[in-house]
């Protein structure tokens, strides 16, 4: 279990004040000899966020893509606007899992599923909006992590076409 609180502005001072709640949980599960079954849960929360300037870097928002998150999109393009930009938003759900096995000397596989939601709010109505991708990796292990080669595909049938992620170490 993890937890993450940010304050900005307020009594720090700053251009913008808000606070930022992040909780997660990870669990690993043996299943057969060096297979894992292991389970990513993340929920985040910004309160008092004024959106006042469009067009400033919104680092401090929730994105979802990439080799680290929602497998299936590019990085930080979960959600994207008009011009192909990442957009960032108030609150987010992830849940990753995956079945990490062994193949031959240096070499693992993966199989995984990932599901995201990012909103401006949290309202049971909005979880039809949740997302998933499936896909399949490969890993090689070496004496610094384990490299990773990820192929996924979003679930909801938006594209036909597989991302292909790179990442160091498991992406939990």
């Amino acid at each position: 279990f993890f937890s993450i609180f940010h304050m900005s502005g307020g009594i720090l001072g700053g251009s913008k004040s808000f606070y930022k709640l992040d909780f997660g949980f990870n669990h690993y599960s043996k299943i057969y000899k060096s297979s894992i079954f292991a389970g990513r849960y993340k929920i985040g929360k910004i309160y008092d966020w004024e959106m006042t300037n469009l067009k400033d870097t919104q680092y401090d928002l929730f994105y979802l893509g990439g080799s680290s998150s929602l497998r299936g999109w590019d990085m930080l393009r979960f959600k994207i606007d008009s011009n192909g930009n990442p957009v960032g938003d108030l609150f987010r759900i992830l849940i990753n899992w995956e079945y990490r096995f062994p193949l031959f000397w240096i070499l693992g596989g993966e199989i995984f599923i990932d599901g995201g939601i990012l909103s401006d709010t949290f309202n049971l109505d909005k979880l039809n909006s949740f997302m998933w991708d499936a896909g399949l990796g490969l890993t090689i292990t070496t004496p610094l992590a384990p490299f990773r080669l990820d192929f996924a595909i979003p679930l909801d049938g938006s594209s036909k076409n597989w991302k292909i992620q790179m990442g160091a170490n498991y992406i939990f």
